[in-house]
C-alpha cells in the first residue's frame, strides 16, 4: 500500500534526474576538471595518462608521435 502511496504522490513532480545524454549540462565557472592539451608543451611521457584519478585519458604510442584518446 506504501508503494501505491509513493507512486501518486510522484506522478505529479518534475523528475529529479537530469537528462544528460539528451541535454547538455552546463559547467560551473571555476571548473577545475577541464582537460587541455598543449601539442607543444606535451613529450609524451604518458604522466597524465596515469595520474588521471578517472581514467579517462588514454595515450596511444609513445613520444612525441603518440595520440591521445580522452573518455568525458
Amino acid at each position: 500500500m506504501a508503494m501505491i502511496r509513493e507512486l501518486l504522490r510522484s506522478l505529479g513532480k518534475k523528475p529529479a534526474t537530469r537528462r544528460y545524454p539528451f541535454e547538455k549540462s552546463e559547467v560551473p565557472p571555476g571548473l577545475r576538471g577541464k582537460l587541455a592539451y598543449d601539442m607543444v608543451k606535451c613529450i609524451g611521457c604518458g604522466l597524465c595518462e596515469r595520474d588521471c584519478p578517472a581514467g579517462a585519458i588514454k595515450m596511444i604510442g609513445k613520444g612525441k608521435t603518440s595520440e591521445f584518446e580522452v573518455y568525458l
